[in-house]
């Protein structure tokens, strides 16, 4: 990848004189523009989700309606050819469609972008939690032994609630009850989570 020029709080400093560059200028202005009237301020993707949530379609997201524009604006410029109308339109320019599809298409890629970063996010802060019970089962199966092997020298202890003679109580079942207490609550965190 080449430098590209930056000013210091690393805005990107698009070249009008550049054609690409230029192009992506009135994407910016047009995104900007529609937003403000589209989306929910603080969430640039809201009117997606919720076009996605109106049609009530298992699986459609957000993606998915964007994906919907992008075909809309393509089906379009299909219409416009077959019927030889490229330089006859009725409502808006050729150009205006290309400069819609282009939006959406980014539109669509910043989507998944943020559905990735999500799951990451998620998948990181599951293993997090997984890793944070392994380590207080293994400090409480530690600590359990720890205990069984001081009860065994007193007469009796409690164990499930009940006064049990030390004789009888058996260091792996009480470890793995205390196992099956921990697992049970971290199964019951991580669908919190999910």
């Amino acid at each position: 990848m080449t430098n590209i020029d930056c000013v210091p709080n690393g805005a990107l400093i698009l070249d009008p004189n550049d054609p690409f560059e230029a192009a992506l200028i009135p994407m910016l202005q047009t995104n900007r523009a529609k937003r403000r009237d589209y989306a929910v301020d603080g969430d640039p993707f809201s009117n997606f989700a919720a076009t996605a949530e109106g049609l009530g379609l298992t699986g459609f997201g957000a993606r998915e309606s964007a994906l919907f524009n992008v075909l809309q604006k393509v089906a379009r410029l299909k219409a416009l050819r077959e019927n030889g109308r490229m330089d006859e339109t009725a409502n808006e320019a050729v150009e205006d469609t290309y400069l819609d599809l282009a939006v959406y298409s980014v539109i669509l890629l910043a989507i998944v972008r943020q559905e990735q970063a999500r799951l990451a996010d998620l998948e990181a802060r599951k293993a997090a939690e997984a890793q944070h019970f392994r380590n207080m089962q293994d400090g409480i199966n530690t600590a359990a032994l720890q205990a069984s092997e001081r009860a065994a020298a007193m007469p009796s202890i409690r164990f499930n609630g009940e006064s049990v003679p030390t004789g009888t109580v058996n260091t792996t079942d009480f470890a793995a009850s205390v196992t099956r207490n921990i697992e049970q609550m971290r199964r019951s965190y991580v669908r919190g989570i999910d």
